[in-house]
């Protein structure tokens, strides 16, 4: 049985109940939640957000202590958000690993004075460089737990001595 799930990898999806955007701000009543495999100890020491204004496409990059880096795909953000799309923010080197965000409001990316009052908001929100991540850690049955085979063939092979 251990042989069978040495490759097995279990990520987890933790609401970020640190999160707490201010009232009013760009990232009013947004949501934020991460999904990691192993234990959660992560600190945001940096929020980036650049404007669409010179490629049509913004993008957002959040850095935390450990040297992670999630940054949105390419096309995803266009130059504006909408009231409840959900933005994944995806880790260099581990794609599974990732910061969803879930707009509260319409946010315009068109512009670096917009794009800039984002980036300050979402920073706030983060708490960024100031404290670790939080997260509720309970047993309700909405709680997810994702699995990932790496392989799912079987070896029915067998082979036997005669004597």
């Amino acid at each position: 049985m251990d042989i069978a799930f040495e490759q097995l990898e279990l990520y987890q999806q933790r609401e970020i109940s640190s999160f707490n955007p201010n009232p009013g701000s760009s990232v009013d009543n947004m949501s934020a939640y991460l999904v990691l495999p192993g234990a959660v100890d992560l600190n945001v020491v940096s929020v980036e957000a650049e404007s669409a204004q010179a490629t049509g496409d913004a993008s957002i990059t959040v850095k935390t202590s450990d040297g992670k880096v999630f940054k949105n795909r390419a096309g995803v953000l266009g130059s504006s958000t909408n009231v409840g799309e959900k933005i994944e923010l995806v880790e260099e080197r581990d794609s599974n690993s990732k910061i969803v965000l879930i707009f509260g409001k319409d946010v315009d990316f068109t512009n670096d004075a917009s794009t800039k009052r984002f980036q300050t908001d979402l920073v706030s929100a983060f708490k960024a460089d100031l404290s670790q991540m939080q997260f509720q850690v309970s047993e309700g049955a909405d709680d997810i737990i994702s699995v990932k085979f790496a392989d799912l063939t079987a070896n029915t092979s067998c082979s036997r001595m005669k004597s």
